[in-house]
Formats: structure tokens, sequence, C-alpha cells
């Protein structure tokens, strides 16, 4: 049984249930926060309610939150997320702008779906990404359990070729 200190999960829920402020921050058991490693203007891929969009937002980034559900997006909107776009990943174009960062959170990463489509996605990024442009993601694979790797960043040359 979690000590009071330790129940950082339970505290989150309980101060959420209560209307307490809840910032949730995931950090491994090795000190990576991978939201430190944002910079910029940032794009939310699949951005769902828009937790990391807000907590991002809060800090003074600009952020573009997308997703191919209306009413994700109405949550995002009714949560103060002042830019958000139905466009699913498949469909993201240069008329997005350009970003420093794009966030794939809550397993979103899963979203390129296999080799072929990653790199015609990791194509359409670099269109879209400055030449700093870095990938924050997170993922794991269903039913395999802990993976060794928790957090993944991926930072690239827009001239590079995938």
């Amino acid at each position: 049984m979690l000590t009071d200190k330790q129940d950082a999960i339970g505290h989150m829920f309980y101060d959420y249930l209560t209307k307490a402020p809840v910032d949730e921050i995931i950090e491994r058991d090795d000190g990576l926060v991978a939201m430190k490693y944002v910079r910029g203007r940032v794009l939310d891929v699949g951005a769902g309610a828009g937790r990391c969009a807000l907590y991002l937002q809060d800090r003074g980034h600009e952020v573009v939150c997308i997703d191919n559900s209306p009413l994700a997006l109405e949550v995002c909107r009714l949560r103060g997320l002042r830019n958000i776009k139905l466009v699913p990943f498949s469909k993201i174009t240069p008329r997005l702008g350009v970003f420093d960062t794009v966030i794939m959170m809550g397993n979103n990463f899963g979203l390129f779906g296999s080799l072929e489509g990653a790199k015609e996605l990791l194509q359409k990024l670099s269109r879209i990404t400055s030449t700093r442009g870095r990938i924050v993601a997170e993922t794991s694979e269903p039913g395999t359990g802990p993976m060794p790797l928790h957090g993944l960043i991926i930072s690239w040359s827009q001239g590079r070729k995938w």
C-alpha cells in the first residue's frame, strides 16, 4: 500500500474531484520529464481533451491542437484552449503554419501506423516544422509489459530524407 507521500496519482484524482487546481506531470523513475524538451510553437497531434496542450499554453507556448474528434475538440475549447482544428493527422498541411515542437502523447506515436505511414507522415511534418523541429512522443505496446525506454524524443533536420 502507498503512503500518503507516495500516492501522487490518488492526490491528483482527489484534488480534481474536489475542484482543487491539478497538474499532471509524468516523470519516469530516472527523472525524465518529457515536457521540458518542448520549445517554441507546438502542434499537439491527437490532442484529445487537451491535457498536455493546456499545460503548455498556460506556460506561454502557442499551441495548435488537432484531432479527428469534433467532441474532443469541443472539450478542448471548453477548457480554454485557443487554437483547435478538426484535422486528422494524415491530413496535415502547411496551412497549419510552422512548428518547433510536435507532441504526440497518449500513444499517439502509433498514429504513424506502419513504416510506410511513418515515412509519409514524417515527410509531411518536415514541411511544417522549423529547422530545429522536434517530436516529443509517448508510446507503449499494449500487452508487452513495461518497456525499458519509457519516453521518446526525436529531433530532425528538414533536409533529411526519410
